[in-house]
């Protein structure tokens, strides 16, 4: 089953991927992120190191050709850009589904970390590029 809507921390919508049906599945105990539809801002600013550690190596390594290739190909900025707004917007809920995670707990504590990394890189270079003009 794939998981379509996260609604709370204990009831999610979900649909069989046999059978078409859709079911609305709640838990006596917290088995869902709060976090899970925040924004990533690790996945957004970091993207390319992020998907090594949320169950998406290929992604990663995917992003790293692309930087390398991105400093020659300048039109392909556009396509890293989109990747890391849609991983911004969907991040969480990729790294809740791709990688086998102990407890909702511990998830919300890596993203936590991840999304402090990102607004700090943000910043950074955000500050970087307001000190060259």
């Amino acid at each position: 089953m794939n998981v379509d809507k996260y609604i709370n921390e204990t009831t999610i919508i979900t649909s069989c991927k046999f059978c078409h049906r859709i079911f609305k599945i709640t838990y006596d105990e917290k088995k869902v992120p709060n976090n899970i539809n925040d924004f990533n801002w690790g996945a957004f600013s970091l993207w390319h190191l992020w998907g090594f550690w949320n169950g998406m190596p290929i992604l990663s390594c995917f992003g790293i050709l692309l930087g390398l290739i991105t400093n020659t190909f300048y039109l392909l900025f556009i396509i890293d850009i989109a990747i890391s707004l849609y991983l911004g917007l969907q991040g969480n809920k990729l790294s809740w589904q791709k990688k086998d995670w102990s407890s909702a707990t511990n998830f919300e504590i890596y993203q936590k970390r991840w999304n402090i990394a990102g607004i700090r890189l943000s910043l950074v270079g955000s500050e970087m590029c307001i000190r060259d003009r």
